[in-house]
């Protein structure tokens, strides 16, 4: 019998679909990468600088219609 340990050890989280979406379009449309983590409520994405956090509230509709979101979009700014 497999301990819990070890049947843990291999598992990998799922990540919502939203998530991959998300660096994807950032990838694809301003050539960054940016770190997005999901809660209950809303998605975080922390972006390299505030011009390019400009960018994605200007973008906002677009990047919810595109990436299919369900919840709300809140963009921070991390350097």
């Amino acid at each position: 019998m497999q301990s819990l340990d070890d049947m843990l050890k291999g598992r990998q989280p799922k990540q919502p679909p939203q998530i991959e979406a998300l660096k994807r379009f950032a990838k694809e449309h301003y050539g960054i990468d940016i770190t997005v983590r999901a809660s209950r409520t809303h998605y975080l994405v922390q972006v390299p600088g505030a011009a390019h956090a400009h960018r994605f509230r200007m973008d906002t509709a677009e990047i919810i219609e595109s990436c299919m979101l369900d919840k709300r979009l809140v963009i921070h700014i991390g350097y």
